[in-house]
């Protein structure tokens, strides 16, 4: 192993250790909060703001990985403790999971009382392999209840899916004035939480609905592989455009669905036509126009579909250059320091104004481990990647 290749497995690790040993999995007597992953650590205020469902959905399926990978029993007591938070806690009577719990005041609080779609699917990922790996009933009997909630009410004949839920209102929400709040492309990320639950229990209305989601997703690709993220517009966040080539690649490798593992390849392929000499793949593209203000969920993202469909024969190692100069641009964004509540994770990186964040991200975190593993595998000719491992 070369020199390079041995620092980068040295940044993995310490980005592992800061998941696992920071604090953003919070150990507390309040049962709100005790066990479940946090968005980020400010730095400014010393604070962790609030406990996020999504983001926990998230590290239960990275725990999961990371233990399947190097049978650290670390990573399975940290994913066990992330599935009992979604269960004991966020799990709602109808079956999706509450946003967020606060901890400090913020501008997100209004958010205690939705329900996110695509952070159900997310979770139900999370919960389907932390079963796999425990065979713990409750945690596939959450699964199944918020799977057959998303079949049964939150999809729409075409295939889409109401994006939120209010609790307190007892209605879905819809805009839109922004990607999240619209039935997407992006919401493929859901069908793999479906598929997960269909390749575990057999049942093909969990098929069938993350095909449908699927499909409605290739409604919204464009002729280059750009997905579009602004119905009203027509422009394109590189975040969710990000997400809707994952779940199009997940459901596509387990139903072996050539066209989504097409569509998939050609939206990586198009983030790469737009990355800046310096390495950053833009955030946002509208009126044919490219922001180039770095988001670090978004560079991980691209480095790990680079990875996958270079290591599954769709693209070839004639990126390798990009590559590496992206790889860079993420490594300089992880955090050097010694306090323990900030060392090995990574930056948010800046607003679409250029504003610099001084978040420590958990979930930039988790795609960072994913994309740099991923391509160092491709690297060494190890590449192997279990779909349903997708964070």
């Amino acid at each position: 192993m070369t020199s390079q290749k041995a620092n980068v497995k040295t940044q993995i690790d310490a980005a592992v250790n800061w998941l696992l040993m920071s604090g953003v999995q919070v150990q507390s007597e309040n049962p709100l909060h005790h066990q479940g992953f946090v968005c980020w650590y400010d730095r400014e205020t010393e604070t962790m703001p609030y406990v996020y469902s999504e983001i926990t959905g998230y590290l239960t399926t990275l725990m999961c990985a990371l233990y399947d990978d190097r049978r650290d029993e670390r990573c399975l007591t940290s994913a066990r403790g992330a599935g009992d938070w979604l269960v004991r806690t966020a799990q709602q009577m109808k079956g999706g999971f509450r946003c967020l719990y606060p901890i400090q005041s913020t501008r997100f609080d209004y958010k205690f009382s939705q329900i996110f779609t695509f952070d159900c699917g997310v979770i139900i990922n999370g919960l389907v392999n932390v079963f796999r790996a425990t065979g713990a009933a409750p945690y596939l009997a959450a699964a199944v209840t918020v799977g057959d909630w998303i079949v049964r009410e939150v999809q729409k004949p075409n295939g889409a899916f109401y994006p939120v839920y209010d609790v307190d209102k007892d209605e879905f929400l819809e805009s839109d004035q922004e990607w999240s709040l619209c039935s997407g492309s992006y919401h493929t990320k859901v069908a793999i939480g479906l598929i997960n639950l269909f390749d575990l229990t057999g049942n093909t209305k969990y098929r069938d609905a993350a095909v449908k989601a699927c499909d409605f997703a290739l409604s919204f690709q464009q002729p280059d592989g750009r997905f579009v993220s602004f119905p009203a517009e027509g422009g394109t966040n590189s975040h969710p455009h990000a997400y809707s080539a994952e779940g199009l690649w997940v459901v596509g490798s387990v139903l072996k669905r050539q066209d989504y593992l097409d569509a998939s390849a050609k939206a990586t392929e198009w983030l790469f036509k737009w990355q800046s000499p310096e390495g950053i793949i833009p955030r946002h593209f509208h009126n044919g126009e490219a922001l180039y203000n770095e988001r670090v969920d978004i560079l991980a993202q691209s480095l790990r579909l680079a990875a996958i469909h270079i290591g599954d024969g769709r693209l070839t190692l004639d990126l390798k250059a990009k590559l590496d100069t992206l790889v860079t641009v993420i490594l300089r964004n992880q955090a050097e320091s010694d306090d323990s509540r900030v060392n090995g994770g990574f930056y948010f990186g800046r607003l679409s104004d250029g504003s610099v964040m001084p978040h420590v991200n958990v979930w930039v975190t988790a795609f960072a481990i994913q994309g740099l593993s991923l391509y160092a595998s491709v690297l060494d000719g190890t590449y192997r990647f279990n779909p349903l491992f997708m964070v």
